[in-house]
C-alpha cells in the first residue's frame, strides 16, 4: 500500500540525512511516500523567499516517485505557495541525482566550488514554474488547493 504522507515525524530528518543537511520542523515541511509502512523516498522544502523555495530530494529505491507524487511536490510550491522556481541544491558527485533532475526539468544554472568537500562543488538546479510540465498532468487521486481553482 502507498502513502503520501505530509510532515510524517522522522521524515524530514531521514531526507536530510541522506542529503548532508539538516531539518528544522520549525521552518522546512516534507512530503514522503511509504510503501508497506516504510518509508521509500521523500522531500524536504526549506529557505522559502516568497518567488523561491529549494527542495531536498531523497529515496531509498529506483523508480519510488509515483506520477502522483511528483504533481504533488511541484504543485505546492508553485500553485499553492505561488512560487516562480524552484531550487535544488545537488553535490557535483553525485551523478545518478543530477541525471533524474534534469530528466523532471531542472536546469544547471551555478557551480559553487568546494562546498562539500575539496574538489566537490555545489550545483545550484532550477526549474521555473513555466516550464513545469508536472503541472499540467492530471493525478488519479489528488487534487490542488490552490486559491485559483476556488475562486
Amino acid at each position: 500500500m502507498k502513502q503520501i504522507m505530509v510532515n510524517h515525524p522522522g521524515d524530514g530528518e531521514w531526507v536530510m540525512t541522506r542529503v548532508g543537511g539538516m531539518f528544522n520542523e520549525k521552518t522546512d515541511h516534507c512530503v514522503s511516500l511509504h510503501r508497506d509502512g516504510e518509508i521509500a523516498g521523500g522531500l524536504v522544502y526549506t529557505s522559502y523567499f516568497g518567488n523561491s523555495i529549494m527542495m531536498h530530494v531523497a529515496g531509498s529505491e529506483d523508480n519510488w516517485p509515483t506520477r502522483d507524487f511528483i504533481w504533488m511536490i511541484f504543485d505546492y510550491p508553485f500553485n499553492q505557495l505561488g512560487v516562480d522556481m524552484v531550487l535544488g541544491p545537488v553535490a557535483s558527485t553525485n551523478t545518478r541525482a543530477l541525471s533524474v533532475d534534469t530528466r523532471l526539468g531542472f536546469v544547471p544554472v551555478a557551480r559553487i566550488a568546494d562546498v562539500y568537500a575539496p574538489g566537490v562543488d555545489l550545483i545550484i538546479l532550477q526549474m521555473k514554474k513555466r516550464d513545469c510540465r508536472w503541472l499540467r498532468m492530471k493525478p488519479r487521486k489528488y487534487r490542488s488547493n490552490a486559491r485559483s481553482e476556488y475562486a
